[in-house]
């Protein structure tokens, strides 16, 4: 499979706690998680991980349960986010969002997803052991 990496920057309107505001997010995709999406609001903010299959339900209906909810909004796309103490409403364009799935899907083709394993047990093993050591086990 050849690797490809996606990013999309868009110009979006945000509401928080604190009012609305103009502000620009990135869409990040990787066949290195070719399930996986990425949206980044900001240098130093968490980004948020959702499944491909949730933007795409999102474009034209209303998907997700929890911490990402996507919906469709006249001409645009609306993500509603939350982590339990802070939530925000993104409303973003809904072309450049077809675009960016139309180019995803390019990149890797539904159904073919995967992710490579080692052949090396050993290498394996060494991947397993640091994570260990990274959460203290």
């Amino acid at each position: 499979m050849t690797h490809g990496q996606l990013v999309m920057h868009l110009g979006v309107l945000v509401w928080n706690g604190t009012g609305r505001s103009s502000a620009t997010v990135t869409l990040t995709y990787s066949s290195f998680d070719p399930w996986a999406i990425e949206l980044s609001a900001g240098e130093g903010l968490t980004p948020w991980r959702f499944d491909r299959e949730l933007l795409v339900g999102g474009v034209t209906g209303t998907t997700g349960l929890g911490d990402v909810r996507i919906e469709p909004d006249n001409d645009g796309v609306v993500f509603r986010l939350s982590n339990g103490r802070r939530s925000a409403l993104i409303l973003a364009p809904r072309d450049p969002i077809i675009e960016f799935l139309r180019q995803v899907y390019g990149i890797v083709p539904n159904g073919a997803e995967h992710v490579e394993i080692p052949d090396n047990v050993d290498e394996f093993e060494n991947l397993a052991s640091d994570g260990d050591e990274q959460f203290g086990y």
